[in-house]
This record gives C-alpha cells, structure tokens and sequence, in this order.
C-alpha cells in the first residue's frame, strides 16, 4: 500500500506568510504529524503534493517522502492527478496535510474494510448533527454507494444527508487511475473534485468514524487552538490511563512523543517536549519546562528548564535550574 498526502492549498484564512500545513500543534507541523501517522502503517511509499510556497515546505519534509507539485488549483482530484507517476497497482490510501488529529487506528481499520470486502475504493465517512459544508455520501434505498455531492452543489433535500465524506479514502491504484481519467470540471467551482471519482467505480464501501474530531480540517488559527487542545487532551488522558498522575491537565502540556513511567507525578504548569523519557515514581514541576531529555527513576525536578539533557536515578534538580 501506498500514502498519498495532499498538501498544496494556499490557506488563506490562516493569515499567515507560511504555508497552512507547517503551522504547528504540540510542537510538530500539521503535515508531519499526518506524515508521522501514515508511517505507522508501514506503505511501501509515502508521496505528498505540494504547492502554495512548496519549497517551503518541502524544507520540513524527510528524504523517505517522495514529492510532487501541483502548480495550479485546480480541486483535489486534479492534486491526485499531478501524481500520477505514484500510482500504480497498489493500494493508495489518500490523506490530507493539515488533519493532524487522525489515528493510525482508524486508518487501519479502514483499511480492514478495504481488504476484507475487495472494493474498489472505501471511504472513510462520518455521521454527523450539522453536515453544513461536508459532501454528503448519497446511497440507495439498500445502503449501496451512488455518489458523492459537494455541500455547494447538493440539493436542499441532500442537505439534509447526515452521513458525511470525511476526505479519507483508500483505493485500488488501477481503480483511481480509471476513475481519474473520467472525472471533468463540470461543477460550481469549475474543479476536478477526487469526490468525483468513486461514482465511475463498481464497487465502494464505507467505513463510519465513530470519532468525527479526527478528521477535523484546520482552516484558521481558531481550529488550530481547537485541534491544539484535542491533541493535548488525548496525550494526558493516555498517560493518566498508564498510570501517571497529572495533577492539572489544564495547565499541563506534554506531547504525544514523550514517553513517562507509571507512579510518577507531574505538577501543574510543567512543559514536556520533544523524545523526553521519564522514568518511574518521578516527581516534575510545578513551572517546570523539559525538552529531549532522559531522565532516570524517582527524580525530582522542581521549577526548572532541562533541554538535551541525561538526568541519572535518584537526583533532585531545582529549584531554579
């Protein structure tokens, strides 16, 4: 299988000089943490498009990821086609680069769906209160995929559809292929919608997300903080669910990379970034910030920086270190 990541838009409402995709949450560019989740799933290859202020971009990108240039905006099926020396017989599981929040877990489990029923393609879909501004998934009266319709040009009584397209989805390669070359600009926006295609392949399923936040799109600096706090949520929960203690989530921030012992306890207003290890039955903070560090068992640290730093068993650091 292979990943393909969508990356080119120009992400206007951000209000930025810089790219959408290399705004950060948690410390780490919305593209590299799709990048990062993809490679959980071991692809034989991971491509992504770039466009808007590619180079850029491309700056942040590892050597391992193959790149390709969308120099026009011309809709998310035309993005795919600027790729099309990446797509072969494989299976090509498409990603967008500024959906930071979504899980290998899902990602496997669509996947799942994929192979087990043999489609053609399977999208990744979600059931949702307000559809307002998704494309809705348009099915017979037997639950059997017919179409996807863009939020601009359905109907009044598509609207009212619930189940929505996420974006996510995996496809036969020679099954895009196909479904490419057929799909034509013959919308509202006058763009090659990738939405287009599964209506050109015989057999298309869907996978329901039972967690709609992961596909959550960051548009603005507002659904960046949002995607920021879902992110962090998340991290502290896991732990807490590990066994670490956290005395105050809401002035704690740790991200996902960093790895902690059971019985430790981190006090409020502490900061851990980067590959941190700590180890057991440590005590951190308060106003406490680390970063790339590995620190042994029961250490304390107490109101105090640590950055590339190796902290031994048994050592008190701090006050004001």
């Amino acid at each position: 299988m292979r990943v393909l990541i969508l990356a080119a838009g120009l992400g206007k409402r951000m209000k930025s000089k810089y790219p959408k995709v290399m705004h950060k949450i948690m410390g780490k560019e919305l593209l590299n943490w799709v990048i990062d989740t993809s490679k959980k799933l071991n692809p034989s290859k991971i491509g992504v498009v770039l466009g808007h202020k590619s180079e850029m971009v491309k700056s942040i990108l590892s050597s391992d990821v193959d790149i390709f240039y969308q120099l026009e905006q011309l809709g998310t099926g035309h993005a795919v086609m600027c790729a099309k020396d990446f797509i072969n017989n494989e299976d090509i599981l498409i990603l967008y680069g500024d959906t930071p929040l979504i899980t290998d877990t899902t990602l496997k489990n669509l996947i799942n769906k994929h192979n087990s029923s043999n489609a053609d393609a399977t999208i990744l879909t979600a059931i949702v209160n307000d559809p307002t501004g998704y494309g809705r998934i348009i099915k017979d009266e037997n639950g059997k995929f017919i179409d996807i319709i863009e939020d601009v040009d359905a109907t009044e009584k598509q609207k009212n559809i619930k189940e929505i397209n996420s974006g996510f989805a995996v496809y036969k390669g020679n099954k895009l292929s196909e479904g490419l070359s057929k799909i034509k600009p013959d919308n509202n926006q006058g763009e090659y919608y990738l939405t287009d295609v599964p209506k050109h392949l015989n057999n298309v399923e869907t996978y329901i997300l039972k967690d709609f936040s992961e596909v959550l799109g960051i548009n603005n600096r507002i659904q960046l903080a949002e995607a920021e706090k879902i992110m962090k949520d998340r991290t502290l929960k896991q732990l807490m669910l590990n066994g670490v203690t956290i005395i105050d989530p809401a002035t704690t921030y740790i991200s996902p990379d960093v790895k902690i012992g059971q019985d430790t306890i981190i006090h409020p207003m502490t900061f851990i970034f980067g590959k941190t290890e700590i180890g057991e039955n440590c005590e951190i903070g308060p106003m406490t910030r680390i970063i790339n560090c590995k620190i042994g068992n029961t250490v304390k640290v107490l109101r105090s920086e640590c950055e590339d730093a190796i902290v031994e068993n048994n050592v008190s650091v701090g006050p004001y270190s």
